[in-house]
């Protein structure tokens, strides 16, 4: 790109406003955000993780009107297919991030879709970790996402490559 094409991006989304983190807890950090718009309202879907870093770490969405203030909703990703029980990192996909786009999450085939880090072990990252999928059908309804009961990328995958043997 040149430079009249980034120095007109840039004045497109540069911001005089600095406000820090818009979301903190006492006992977890927050860590991955995926904001994305839905009705009139933006979601987030972010990962929580126990400060002590003993239990592992978890996947939530939480709503804003303003993109300043944040209501956490809940937890998703909670049904337990045993290789994941303990760590589950979840990341919307299918997003419509084009630079003029409307940030929404596309549905696949009536269903939206996240990708997601699982594993079974205490503590922070412990490996291995795997890569699982899971879809709802409506981002609101905690109770309709549902996991695939196996990963779908292990290390120990016949066609692993070197750099993904213990940890994806």
């Amino acid at each position: 790109m040149n430079a009249e094409v980034l120095t007109e991006i840039y004045e497109k989304v540069k911001t005089p406003y600095k406000y820090g983190a818009v979301m903190k807890f006492d006992d977890h950090y927050c860590d991955s955000p995926v904001v994305f718009r839905y009705g009139d309202r933006y979601l987030m879907s972010f990962i929580k993780i126990d400060k002590s870093c003993a239990t592992g770490y978890s996947t939530h969405i939480a709503e804003s009107r303003d993109l300043l203030h944040w209501t956490v909703l809940g937890q998703v990703l909670t049904d337990n297919n045993g290789w994941d029980a303990r760590q589950t990192a979840g990341y919307a996909t299918f997003q419509n991030n084009d630079f003029y786009g409307d940030n929404t999450l596309k549905k696949i085939n009536g269903k939206y879709r996240f990708s997601y880090i699982g594993g079974d072990l205490p503590g922070y990252e412990t490996d291995p970790l795997m890569m699982g999928y899971a879809s709802c059908g409506d981002i609101l309804d905690f109770g309709s996402y549902r996991k695939k009961p196996e990963p779908i990328l292990r290390p120990d995958d016949p066609d692993a490559r070197h750099g993904e043997t213990k940890t994806l």
